[in-house]
Parts: C-alpha cells; structure tokens; sequence
C-alpha cells in the first residue's frame, strides 16, 4: 500500500509537468538518439549539476524522470510505466548512494522505454549491487534485455576486453583516460561480472544523494 501510494504521487507530479507542456509526447525513436548525449553525463563526477540537463533531453522524449530518495521509494532502485497513454514515466532513487549504480539503474530504466510496451509498471528492487532488477518477477527475458542493452550502449566487445584484464586502479584509470568513459562505471562492471568483490576499487565512486 506504501509504494502504491508513494507511486501514485510521482505519476501525480509527473502528470502535472505534462500538464504544462513540458513534456512532448513520447518516442521511442527519439529516446534511442538521445542516449548518446545522455551518456555523454556520465563522466561528470557531481550528479547533482547535471539533473535538469538529462531531464530536459528525457522531456523532449516524452520520458518524465524524476529523482526521489530511496527511504522515500521504500527501498525501489527505478521504475518504469506507461503514463496517459502517450508517455512514459521513470523514477530513479539512491538506493546505493553512488553514481555508478545511479547511471546503470537510470539507464535501465530508459532501455525499458525502448524495447518494451509496458503494459504493466516495472518496479525494481535490486538485491545485489547493480543487478538492477529482480529475478522474482515473471519478465525476467526483459530484465535480461533491457540490461544487455544498457552493457552493449556503454561498453562495446573491444572494451569489455580490456575491463577484464584490469588488475588495478592505475589499469581501471587508464582505460577510462582511454575510451573517455567513466571510471565509477568500469569499476561497477567489473563488480556485475564478478571479476573482483565489490569492496574493491570503490574510490572512485561518488556519492550520489537525492
């Protein structure tokens, strides 16, 4: 009953921006575009400056995202839903205070847009760091693909690669100098692919609190 209520006041402040013409409505296509620019904010180490930017690109989408705490959501990593039919609402928390399990649960969020019709809300609770989603549910094939959608946008096979022959922080530092991409999340997939526990290599982590 919590999370229902909770729920139904973010779809009540979502449908208020809508409301105001600041959403348009929702396509998948345009989503799928802007994905390159949003990941584009995954290298800026203070989440907290860039929020109206990505929620801008997202309202432009017909994608209404808003940042909640967790202790808010009860214990929800994101969720997903179809919104007045012709949008689509995401919710992220801070369930794990830090930018990497930010960004992999954000943009698992938005992979659902894409790929999926959400004909029912996808509400995750991730038991295991950066698992994102869980198992417990009867959408497990599109857990699985939402996921792989979000590996495939932010680490191709080459650099997927080079993250496993990492063996250090100087290793995880040069790789990202290298590809231009996040540390934070190098590290977080070196941790969802179980190549070290997740104690190590936290410092390059950033906090992230909503």
């Amino acid at each position: 009953i919590k999370i229902a209520n909770w729920l139904r006041d973010c779809e009540s402040e979502a449908e208020k921006l809508i409301f105001e013409r600041k959403v348009r409505t929702f396509s998948a296509e345009s989503l799928n575009e802007s994905l390159t620019n949003i990941v584009s904010f995954t290298k800026v180490n203070r989440i907290q400056n860039i929020l109206d930017k990505i929620q801008e690109i997202c309202f432009n989408s017909g994608v209404v995202v808003l940042f909640k705490s967790s202790e808010s959501g009860y214990g929800v990593s994101g969720l997903t839903k179809r919104l007045l039919k012709d949008y689509r609402l995401v919710v992220v928390t801070d369930r794990y205070k830090n930018n990497a399990a930010f960004w992999f649960t954000f943009l698992h969020e938005l992979s659902h847009c894409i790929l999926h019709n959400l004909r029912f809300p996808l509400i995750h609770y991730s038991d295991d760091e950066f698992q994102l989603a869980s198992l417990k549910t009867n959408n497990i094939y599109e857990e699985e693909e939402a996921n792989n959608y979000v590996e495939s946008l932010l680490f191709p096979e080459d650099i997927k690669y080079h993250i496993r022959k990492c063996n250090s922080y100087n290793d995880i530092l040069s790789l990202a100098v290298k590809y231009d991409i996040s540390a934070a999340l190098i590290v977080a997939q070196i941790h969802r692919e179980q190549l070290a526990p997740y104690s190590w290599y936290r410092k390059v982590y950033r906090r992230v609190e909503f």
